[in-house]
């Protein structure tokens, strides 16, 4: 008992160093992005963690944003989206295409892979530029 609530004392301070430590990036003007396998389904299960987080920073899950689909899994033995791409929504626009490939198609691992095209003129002056063709992808624009 003593060690599950330490354990829930650790993720409710993490989170919320988390919170804190993109708030500071963002007043000193940078954009916050980041991604990964968040083991959460966004916004239905606890309130005070991704949710919080996308809440409290202004950040959206790019994928779920473009696509609007949650009726797949990430997850290989499981049945919900759990990998996320947060950016902050001042980007959306600069996002040329995002989602998910199918399982083992670049990574062996239990996770989709996914990817998120940047327009990098629209970011910094730069070409867009894509890591893998289109053709190659499971779920994109």
């Amino acid at each position: 008992m003593e060690e599950e609530r330490r354990d829930h004392r650790r993720l409710r301070y993490h989170r919320r160093d988390l919170v804190r430590f993109v708030q500071e990036c963002q007043n000193a003007g940078e954009w916050v992005s980041g991604g990964g396998d968040f083991n959460e389904v966004l916004g239905l299960e606890d309130a005070d963690g991704l949710a919080r987080l996308c809440t409290d920073c202004g950040l959206v899950d790019i994928i779920l944003a473009k696509h609007g689909r949650t009726d797949f899994d990430t997850y290989i033995r499981g049945s919900k989206v759990l990998d996320y791409f947060l950016i902050p929504l001042e980007l959306k626009d600069a996002v040329l295409a995002c989602g998910y490939e199918p399982y083992s198609i670049r990574t062996m691992g239990d996770h989709r892979a996914f990817y998120v095209d940047f327009d990098t003129a629209k970011l910094m002056d730069g070409k867009p530029t894509f890591a893998n063709a289109k053709a190659s992808r499971d779920i994109y624009e």
